[in-house]
């Protein structure tokens, strides 16, 4: 009886974790298709960093954390944010669409 409840239950959470995973995946084209931005790419310091900019306004500037990109950091708040603000993403060296460079790496 204990091994049925038990399966019942791991049964009930995966059926709401697919329907949490289908929400999430449809927010999220909403989302991007309903933003207009401008991307491209700047050559800083020899990288050919990437960059996007949304709305109008005091400049905000996101830099995401290691091993990340823009949409996997800020997908969901540059929408919220852009709406009163010009906001700028950049991707670091390395991460996501921005390039690599052949020299050691230095914060001096």
């Amino acid at each position: 009886m204990k091994k049925a409840i038990g399966y019942l239950v791991l049964m009930i959470l995966m059926l709401l974790s697919n329907c949490l995973e289908a929400n999430n995946n449809q927010i999220k084209a909403t989302v991007n298709d309903s933003i207009i931005f401008k991307k491209g790419y700047s050559e800083v310091n020899g990288i050919k960093m990437y960059y996007e900019i949304y709305g109008e306004g005091k400049p905000l500037v996101l830099l995401h954390g290691g091993g990340s990109t823009i949409e996997t950091t800020f997908g969901r708040v540059i929408p919220m944010l852009a709406k009163h603000r010009k906001v700028i993403a950049v991707e670091a060296q390395a991460h996501g669409r921005t390039g690599d460079r052949e020299k050691e790496e230095s914060f001096v």
